[in-house]
């Protein structure tokens, strides 16, 4: 492939001294070589700002940003802000990316002329990408609209139709477009929107991006109120659908939205710590408007859901765990 296009890759840095240089060292060894790296620096305490620098004074391709704390969501739009290329990829801090990431999302994008490619991730666990390399294929790529790869969001490929890091975008489809200040799940009030209104997408069934198993992340750690973003985030959603007159993904999403709250219930009551029982109240409340809603526009309901509203949370736990299941069965997951 001619290197004609310049590639921004936007990486927001924060306490990772431990992992940012595999990072690095991966970005850096794409086959792909006309890239602009740019590692924000989001007020890190440890020595992960420094280690940056150092690679910055080894590749000029590497331009390193520090600024003050701000979360990820303001060091991905000081990226964006930031960038210069013909096409953007976010990568975090402590993953792992193939050689031929970019090659691969890119080819992808000028092969089919449109402006969102995404491929597969896997969850690793320490140096264990090494070994899941050596075992992945090449597989597929085929063309779908950005409403059709929308309707993803809420199955079971949610995580990578989401995902910001498994794609490459045209810096275009950023236009107007920047991630909410102070929420946790920030790619999910946006990312739903930038593939709804992006006409054709190449989606690939080939594995190129590697997450790292966190002690930290967001889905291991206990549960907080924080976690609520991501029911904003899907309301986010719901009003959108509603707006552009697309009953069929409000419907998707509303669905989702009472799946994520009976979720949230168990999640809180396992890890009931200080005012989570507070915040299992908001949940069961929220659940109330949405059948209100359900009632409103004449939506069928499972029982499930009814159930929520009035049950106490042992209850609500054991509805969740045939419903989990249920989902499991039907999709042919075995674990």
């Amino acid at each position: 492939m001619k290197e004609n296009y310049l590639v921004s890759i936007v990486i927001p840095i924060f306490n990772v001294e431990k992992y940012v240089s595999e990072c690095l060292d991966s970005v850096l060894a794409q086959t792909y070589k006309k890239l602009e790296i740019i590692a924000i620096d989001d007020g890190s305490t440890d020595d992960s700002g420094k280690i940056c620098d150092k690679y910055a004074s080894m590749d000029n391709r590497i331009r390193v940003i520090h600024n003050t704390n701000g979360g990820v969501a303001a060091a991905r739009n000081c990226g964006l802000d930031e960038s210069h290329g013909e096409y953007i990829a976010f990568v975090d801090s402590d993953d792992i990316v193939a050689e031929n990431y970019i090659e691969e999302l890119l080819g992808a994008c000028l092969l089919y002329d449109c402006k969102i490619s995404q491929c597969k991730h896997i969850r690793f666990i320490n140096n264990e990408y090494k070994e899941l390399k050596k075992s992945l294929e090449k597989g597929t790529c085929i063309l779908l609209d950005g409403r059709e790869v929308t309707k993803k969001i809420y199955s079971n490929e949610g995580v990578d139709t989401t995902a910001l890091c498994t794609k490459l975008y045209h810096k275009s489809v950023f236009e107007g477009q920047r991630f909410p200040l102070g929420k946790i799940h920030e790619d999910f009030f946006l990312s739903f929107e930038l593939l709804y209104t992006t006409p054709k997408i190449a989606c690939m069934d080939y594995t190129l991006y590697y997450y790292r198993k966190s002690e930290n992340s967001i889905t291991t750690v206990k549960f907080n109120k924080k976690r609520l973003h991501y029911l904003e985030a899907v309301e986010t959603q719901m009003n959108y659908y509603e707006r552009s007159g697309d009953n069929e993904l409000f419907n998707m999403s509303l669905e989702h939205y009472m799946y994520s709250i009976m979720n949230f219930i168990d999640l809180a009551h396992r890890d009931m710590e200080q005012d989570l029982k507070e915040v299992i109240d908001v949940l069961k409340e929220k659940m109330k408007r949405a059948l209100m809603i359900c009632k409103q526009k004449n939506i069928s309901v499972p029982n499930k859901y009814i159930i929520v509203q009035y049950a106490p949370v042992a209850t609500v736990m054991i509805t969740r765990k045939l419903s989990y299941y249920s989902w499991k069965i039907k999709r042919g997951i075995k674990k």
